[in-house]
């Protein structure tokens, strides 16, 4: 009870001796607003006030939180904000400090000097320097801003979308989420280079977000940048247990031909999550996509082979290694598909019983076009293949 007694008595003394500070223009100011509500005089006078005390931040903080807060004017609110900030270089007690309960209280933004003390309400914050509440102020705007970037997105409006995320990007530049926002709104648009550009923007200014770099990795493999994008990949990888973001690395292997690397990976991957349903998934259709390649390849060799009178036995041998590698891929993807059908039917409780169904029955058919692969190798381009090999050996 003590503390609070302090706390009220210095939340108190603080707004009596504010009350009798300030030029003239300011004092009317504040009465026109606290006193009269006439928010458009009070804004008259407070914008003279910035004239005639131009190093005090109390002004543009009060004219921010104050009035245009109340006239729900963000873009005048956060102009205000940012000179107030400009003006508090000595960090000033706040003029009128204010408490908020905890769960009100942003936890993503970091503040320096509230204090916390506890009433039969629970957990309270006190502001009580100009720098804390200029920060949770410019927040609340920039998420208002952001909220409805959001919304209009959801309503296809994007170009409104786009203005409402720049707007929240010049409140709080140091938020990630501006720079994948605007990117998914170009990338909606399939403008790749400008969503690239917004995010490499984000990207400079903190290298180290895991989303950043996958979204960039994302957009360099769309463009085909397979190199840049596994640079941008292998770092989200490394610091995210994301199956999602894992699986970008993953593919990024696998469009670039590296097989080898992305077998390695996909069983690595496994490994951490033996009985991840979607992981498995992937990992059966890795193999299914690697498999039905070589067995392309194989194949058309094999043509070439049998229109050919005199087929080179380099030829024949590479083509039963092919043949041979086709089916090690298509019988893994095979093991892989039927440990996924497992898995679907054990770890079903929040799937209804139509997804279930699809979802078996689209494992079943790829499990069965497997076993048909398998079929067509072991009975006829094996073993054909392996009696030529044996003929010109």
């Amino acid at each position: 009870m003590k503390i609070l007694k302090i706390i009220f008595f210095v939340l108190f003394s603080t707004y009596f001796y504010s009350c009798a500070t300030g030029s003239m223009e300011y004092r009317s100011c504040r009465a026109a607003a606290n006193v009269e509500k006439d928010f458009d005089r009070a804004e008259l006078l407070c914008l003279e006030a910035l004239e005639i005390e131009p190093n005090n931040p109390d002004i543009p903080y009060f004219l921010a939180t104050q009035i245009y807060k109340r006239k729900n004017d963000n873009q005048a609110m956060a102009k205000m904000l940012k000179l107030a900030r400009e003006r508090a270089i000595n960090n000033p007690d706040l003029e009128s400090p204010f408490t908020m309960n905890s769960e009100d209280v942003p936890k993503d933004i970091l503040f320096n000097d509230i204090f916390e003390y506890k009433d039969s309400d629970g957990k309270k914050f006190v502001f009580s320097k100009i720098l804390d509440a200029i920060t949770l102020y410019e927040y609340n705007v920039w998420l208002d801003f952001y909220n409805q970037g959001i919304d209009f997105q959801s309503q296809k409006k994007y170009d409104s979308s786009l203005e409402m995320f720049m707007k929240a990007k010049s409140i709080n530049p140091q938020n990630q989420n501006n720079y994948i926002a605007i990117s998914s709104v170009y990338l909606i648009q399939k403008d790749l280079y400008s969503a690239k550009s917004i995010l490499m923007e984000g990207y400079n200014m903190d290298s180290s977000n895991v989303m950043i770099n996958y979204y960039i990795g994302d957009i360099e493999s769309k463009l085909k940048n397979y190199i840049k994008a596994e640079k941008y990949y292998n770092f989200a990888a490394l610091n995210s247990n994301d199956p999602k973001i894992m699986n970008g690395l993953l593919y990024c292997y696998i469009d670039q031909g590296k097989n080898k690397e992305a077998i390695e990976y996909s069983e690595k991957l496994l490994d951490a999550n033996p009985e991840n349903q979607n992981l498995t998934y992937n990992v059966a259709v890795l193999y299914q996509r690697l498999g039905i390649e070589e067995l392309k390849k194989a194949e058309k060799n094999y043509k070439q082979i049998n229109n050919s009178d005199s087929p080179s036995f380099d030829l024949i041998s590479s083509t039963l290694n092919e043949f041979k590698t086709a089916r090690k891929f298509l019988y893994e993807s095979k093991s892989y598909f039927e440990f996924c059908y497992d898995l679907t039917l054990d770890n079903n409780e929040n799937l209804n019983e139509e997804d279930i169904n699809t979802q078996l029955n689209d494992i079943s058919s790829a499990q069965k076009e497997m076993k048909k692969y398998i079929k067509q190798l072991d009975s006829i381009f094996i073993p054909s293949i392996q009696e030529m090999y044996r003929q010109r050996k």
